[in-house]
This record gives C-alpha cells, structure tokens and sequence, in this order.
C-alpha cells in the first residue's frame, strides 16, 4: 500500500510540479509502518510475558464449574498461547467427584481451550452457600 501511494506521488508530483507530494508519503508511509511496528510489539509483548487474559475469562470458566453439583473452584489460571489460543489450569475441591470428562467438556463449552489441565480435589466437608472455599483449601494444603 504504502509502495503504490509511493509511485502515486512522484507521478502525480512529476506531472503536477507539486515536488512536495513524494516526501509527504514517505511521511506517511513511515507513519503507517511505525504504528503496525508498535501494534505487532504490544501483541507480542503481551504473549510472550505470558499475560494473563481477561477476568472476564476466568469468570465465565468459575461459573461454568460452580454451576456442578457441589464443586468449588481452588486456583484457576487462564492465559494467551498465541493468538486466539488459551490455556487454562484450574483447581477444584468437591465432595462428590465425577470423572474428569465432566469437568473437561464443562470448560470447554465455556471458553475455547487449547490446552486444559484439571485437578481434582475431594473433601469431606460440604460446600454450602454461601459458596467458600477456605476450609476445604486449608484442609487440603492448596
């Protein structure tokens, strides 16, 4: 793009007498470099500082998992791999243990996963409301 405005000047600018025309996108043309440079950085940076994504995310994978019987979600961890792609390590505490699918396909209809790690935590002691991890966390060292 910034070729094509380019030639588009120096003939415009050739056939006009207005010289001007070929600095001025140059100027522009090195305008629209810098500002994908520093796009193509804050993207970059955020991914490899392995940032953690939006709260927003996490919320949505603790309500999914919270809304199964009586699990408590303990830690829970959702982050950038790339671009669109997330991974997710979460934590939960439950009396009542299913098997890990139930768990899996719970996040995974939530949010696309690219990678998901579940760990789960059985106790004795019941979750009722208001929905509190502490004892159970305290009781099992997490």
């Amino acid at each position: 793009m910034t070729s094509l405005l380019a030639v588009a000047a120096l003939s415009l600018g050739w056939w006009a007498g207005m010289w001007y025309l070929d600095p001025l996108m140059g100027l522009i043309g090195g305008g629209v470099i810098v500002w994908w440079a520093v796009s193509l950085c804050r993207q970059a940076s955020r991914q490899l500082l392995d940032v953690v994504s939006s709260p927003h995310h996490e919320r949505i994978v603790r309500e999914r998992l919270e809304a199964i019987d009586d699990v408590r979600v303990a830690d829970l961890h959702v982050w950038e791999l790339g671009p669109g792609r997330r991974s997710c390590i979460v934590s939960v505490v439950t009396a009542r243990p299913r098997e890990v699918t139930d768990y899996r396909d719970a996040v995974l209809s939530a949010l696309d996963i690219a990678h998901l790690t579940i760990e789960i935590h059985q106790c004795e002691l019941a979750h009722d409301a208001p929905r509190d991890v502490r004892q159970a966390v305290q009781r099992h060292g997490l």
